[in-house]
C-alpha cells in the first residue's frame, strides 16, 4: 500500500513538473514569434477637442505598426514601440512606448504614459505571418501581419522616428510632444483608446 502511494506521489510530481515545463516552453515559443514588427488594425482611436468651439471629434487609426523587443534573446517579456497612422484629424500619427509580458498564454501590454491603453489578450491565434485575436475577453477583434522578424533586423531608422533600444521613454515624450506643438492653439487630444475595452465612442 505504501509503495503504491509513493509511486502515485512521484507520478503526480512528475506530471506537474512536465506540465509546468510545457507551459514555459510554449510561452517562450510564442515570445519568439511575437518579437518583431507587425502592422494592421489594432483598434486605436483618439478624441480631439476643439479649443474654440469645445466640440469633440473622434478619429480612428487606418493602420498601426507595432514592434516587440525581448529584454534578452528568448525572454518572455520586453518592451516595444507603437505608431498609429491617421488619414483624418489634426495628427497624422501617434506614438507610444510599452512593456509586454507573455505568461501562461496571456499577452499583457502596459503603456507607462497612458494606462487606459493597457490590455490583456487572452485568446489569440499566432503564426509566423499573422496575429489575430480579441482585446480582453470580449473586446473587438484585431488582425496584424508580420513585416520583420526580430532575429533578422538591426536598429531601425525611418523618416519620422529613430527607434532607440534603451531610451524608450524619452522616445515617447519627444515624438508626441513634437506632434502637439503645431495644433495646441486649435485644440488638444482629450483621450486615447482602443475599441472594445469600454463603450465605443459615438
Amino acid at each position: 500500500m505504501k509503495t503504491k502511494y509513493i509511486i502515485s506521489l512521484l507520478t503526480s510530481v512528475f506530471a506537474c513538473c512536465t506540465f509546468t515545463s510545457c507551459e514555459w516552453d510554449e510561452d517562450e515559443y510564442k515570445s519568439s514569434i511575437i518579437t518583431g514588427e507587425w502592422e494592421g488594425d489594432f483598434g486605436m482611436f483618439y478624441e480631439w477637442e476643439c479649443r474654440r468651439c469645445h466640440d469633440v471629434h473622434v478619429y480612428y487609426a487606418d493602420e498601426t505598426r507595432v514592434r516587440f523587443f525581448p529584454d534578452h534573446d528568448g525572454a518572455t517579456h520586453g518592451y516595444g514601440y507603437q505608431t498609429d497612422y491617421y488619414s483624418e484629424g489634426p495628427y497624422g500619427h501617434q506614438n507610444y512606448s510599452f512593456d509586454w509580458v507573455l505568461e501562461d498564454g496571456i499577452l499583457s501590454i502596459y503603456y507607462p504614459y497612458d494606462h487606459n491603453l493597457d490590455v490583456d489578450i487572452y485568446k489569440y491565434h499566432m503564426t509566423r505571418d499573422t496575429f489575430t485575436g480579441r482585446f480582453g475577453h470580449d473586446g473587438e477583434t484585431f488582425c496584424l501581419y508580420k513585416v520583420v522578424d526580430y532575429y533578422d533586423w538591426s536598429p531601425f531608422y525611418d523618416d519620422d522616428c529613430y527607434y532607440y533600444y534603451d531610451e524608450r521613454y524619452n522616445w515617447h515624450l519627444r515624438n508626441n510632444k513634437s506632434l502637439e506643438v503645431g495644433d495646441e492653439e486649435q485644440g488638444s487630444i482629450v483621450k486615447r483608446g482602443r475599441l472594445g475595452l469600454e463603450t465605443k465612442p459615438e
